[in-house]
């Protein structure tokens, strides 16, 4: 029998053995539609060895619900419900669609490559979170903190360097997280924190000249013009640090004069004061000029001669 046609009705074929068999390869396609039940009780529901055969049907329950056989068999197969071991071996080639009965909130068709695709829920991952509905999914990241500040890592995980305050920023640290700390200022430099925002500025004041007429002590960072009827002394400071400095010049032809204190002593090139409060450096005209960098704190100083001839005791 070559076709059958069935109008108004449905059709089924159950029992025992084969219920559907194509062992032609000579016509390209045997397509069999509508059955509404397909069974073939302890033996096989669809044997193909050679061939394509098409089929629409509602329901399969048998032992076997396919089997193919052959380098030329090819199943193309839609069922509602399939019950039943599946083989397609020797080349075969076996393409079904199963479609979901029922799926519950969140349920997904994925697919499995070789085998048929299944019904199943998105897994979380590390720091995220799936939230089902009818009809919807919702992914989430999970497990950070307000306003933290998220690190990766191997495992794909987040880690929270937590909550970060005024002017903190992450700062690296080799092999390991990143930290959050603060600027810290050097020398002559102020840092301001604020929400947001860091400001740097400087701190130390620069080098300042004054214009002076009566005797004192030296300072650190400071330029003394000295400019008198008379000498003009600028003592050394009692209390100094190494890399403090000062400078002298005479505007005048009263000049200046550097004294000492106990313990202390200038050098200015190949000579040097006499020690304690005896020692001092002279000028003897107009314009002479020199710096003072401290060498040895307190103590211990050298002198660079800016301008002039300076007169050394």
């Amino acid at each position: 029998m070559e076709h059958l046609h069935v109008k108004g009705g449905d059709i089924y074929i159950t029992g025992t053995g084969i219920a559907i068999g194509r062992g032609n390869a000579g016509s390209t396609v045997g397509r069999i539609d509508h059955i509404s039940e397909l069974g073939g009780g302890s033996g096989t529901a669809i044997a193909v060895i050679a061939g394509r055969m098409d089929i629409s049907v509602s329901e399969i329950d048998a032992t076997a619900a396919y089997a193919l056989n052959g380098a030329t068999a090819v199943l193309r197969l839609f069922c509602n419900e399939l019950s039943g071991t599946r083989t397609a071996i020797g080349g075969s080639t076996a393409k079904v669609w199963v479609p979901p009965t029922e799926m519950t909130n969140g349920q997904l068709i994925i697919g499995s490559t070789g085998v048929d695709p299944v019904v199943a829920t998105l897994t979380d991952g590390a720091n995220i979170t799936t939230t089902t509905g009818a009809g919807s999914i919702t992914v989430a990241v999970s497990g950070t903190t307000d306003h933290s500040l998220q690190v990766g890592n191997a495992t794909g995980s987040l880690t929270s360097l937590g909550v970060a305050t005024d002017g903190q920023i992450p700062i690296g640290s080799t092999g390991a997280d990143p930290v959050l700390a603060t600027l810290t200022a050097g020398a002559g430099i102020g840092i301001a924190n604020a929400a947001g925002s860091i400001t740097i500025s400087a701190t130390a004041a620069g080098f300042t000249w004054s214009v002076i007429v009566a005797n004192q002590t030296a300072a650190d960072d400071q330029g003394y013009l000295t400019n008198a009827g008379g000498v003009v002394d600028v003592a050394l400071p009692a209390a100094s640090s190494v890399g403090d400095s000062f400078q002298v010049a005479a505007m005048s032809a009263g000049g200046w004069t550097i004294s000492q204190g106990a313990g202390q002593q200038i050098q200015i090139g190949n000579s040097t004061t006499t020690a304690g409060a005896g020692g001092s450096l002279a000028s003897s005209s107009i314009g002479d000029w020199v710096t003072l960098v401290c060498t040895v704190a307190n103590t211990n100083w050298i002198c660079k001669v800016e301008q002039g001839n300076i007169t050394v005791s």
